[in-house]
């Protein structure tokens, strides 16, 4: 019985020790989970390095993201308007989680590095291209989409004094609904395309 309890004991100070010897042993890993989350989040916030570019970020941000949409069309699936609006809401759920952790990292309210927004903005201005489309309606796509984020009528500029990663990404999402029913009207009223 006393080597029993004995076991017992010392059972109980190895599973202690074996503890915090996990605990040790899993700080290097806490530290590289850290690092993926910081890597994964900047990739995704910057329009997977997009947003590094030195001049018009926002641009180049909206273009990649353009390329991307017609590379998965062409060599993928085709996009359908439904398609389209489903990887906008997508795009613009990681996109606020992916700015909220990338703000943490970069300077400024909104950092011209972050385009992800310009990404979910565009997405949700190609909900208005027909199925069946021609490079004129890529390109005004792309023309309203860029004009609107940058003139960002009412109420985009009010919201975009949000706070955080709302802030940053919801006058992107205003100014692709207003380019999605510009070139709704003009595809579907005037051009009857």
């Amino acid at each position: 019985m006393k080597l029993f309890a004995i076991w017992l004991l010392s059972l109980k100070y190895n599973l202690i020790l074996s503890f915090f010897l996990e605990l040790s042993y899993h700080q290097p890993m806490a530290e590289k989970e850290s690092k993926i989350l910081k890597a994964l989040s900047l990739t995704l916030a910057t329009g997977l390095g997009s947003g590094y570019s030195p001049v018009v970020s926002g641009t180049c941000g909206s273009a990649v993201c353009l390329i991307f949409w017609l590379v998965v069309h062409y060599f993928v699936f085709p996009w359908t308007p439904i398609t389209t609006f489903i990887a906008a809401l997508i795009c613009t759920v990681v996109g606020l989680i992916a700015t909220a952790e990338a703000l943490k990292y970069l300077k400024g309210k909104d950092p011209s590095q972050v385009v992800i927004d310009e990404w979910a903005g565009m997405l949700v201005t190609l909900v208005a291209v027909p199925t069946q489309f021609s490079l004129m309606h890529i390109l005004a796509a792309f023309f309203f989409f860029r004009f609107f984020d940058v003139v960002k009528p009412f109420p985009a500029r009010e919201l975009e004094s949000l706070p955080g990663a709302l802030g940053v990404m919801i006058d992107d999402i205003v100014a692709g609904g207003y380019s999605a029913i510009m070139l709704w009207s003009i595809f579907h009223f005037l051009l009857k395309s």
